[in-house]
């Protein structure tokens, strides 16, 4: 999803059988990464063509290593994929800051949009 999401993509994607994908692909288990929300406003990124998976039309687009959807929330992890991102001067955006002072531009999240400015509150 973008920052203009389609809710006919959400209620795909909450229905998606997952035993039924990874029968249909011949995987071993299938798991979400999402719902995810973008927050740049424009994406190039080296994808395959779209295919039909359980129902949805979707791409692949990156490798996650077996156990990145188990990683806690907000560990920095490095997925195989090339991709540009762009975003529109004027608009909102959001940055972590870690305890070294490194800043990470906050390409997507699973949170509402209501709680991105206070995201930063809700870490020790």
């Amino acid at each position: 999803y973008d920052r203009t999401h389609a809710s006919t993509e959400q209620c795909r994607w909450a229905n998606l059988d997952l035993k039924a994908v990874a029968a249909e692909r011949g995987a071993e288990s299938v798991t979400k990464n999402g719902p995810q929300r973008w927050s740049m406003d424009t994406v190039t990124e080296k994808v395959t063509e779209g295919t039909d998976v359980g129902g949805a039309q979707m791409v692949y687009g990156a490798n996650l290593a077996p156990g990145t959807a188990t990683l806690p929330s907000y560990e920095v992890f490095y997925p195989s994929k090339t991709q540009y991102l762009l975003w529109m001067a004027g608009l909102p955006t959001y940055q972590l800051t870690d305890a070294d002072g490194y800043n990470y531009v906050i390409q997507g999240y699973k949170v509402e949009t209501s709680e991105l400015a206070t995201l930063g509150d809700q870490f020790e």
